[in-house]
């Protein structure tokens, strides 16, 4: 999104420090574009880019492991089923019971055809 236009540099990256302080701004970019006429071609680089909360952040601790977690002899690792959901398996089923009638329809019409001629 562009917020602003500057002629000035300075200018420009003073309105990202402003923009950076507001609420409705998580990151800003601030580009240098510079025109060349006799190629009639544009180049832009990044002058000035921050984030917010762009420190580095500590990793979570690993969870700690429940006492049913141990695995040894008399222990068996089976993994949680996953439940299917009963409106995916509906409309599965319904597509196949569908598709078994229209074939049988179509054998019907076809015996039907072949008969009268």
């Amino acid at each position: 999104m562009i917020d602003s236009v500057h002629d000035d540099k300075q200018m420009a990256l003073h309105q990202a420090q402003i923009l950076l302080e507001s609420p409705h701004h998580m990151a800003i970019r601030v580009l240098q574009e510079v025109y060349d006429d006799e190629t009639d071609k544009s180049m832009s680089s990044v002058i000035f880019k921050k984030q917010k909360g762009d420190k580095k952040r500590k990793k979570a601790p690993p969870p700690k492991k429940k006492k049913s977690d141990k695995i040894g002899a008399g222990a068996s690792k089976t993994k949680p089923r996953k439940k299917k959901s009963s409106f995916t398996r509906t409309v599965v089923l319904m597509t196949l019971a569908l598709g078994a009638v229209g074939l049988g329809l179509i054998a019907i019409i076809g015996a039907l055809i072949s008969a009268f001629n």
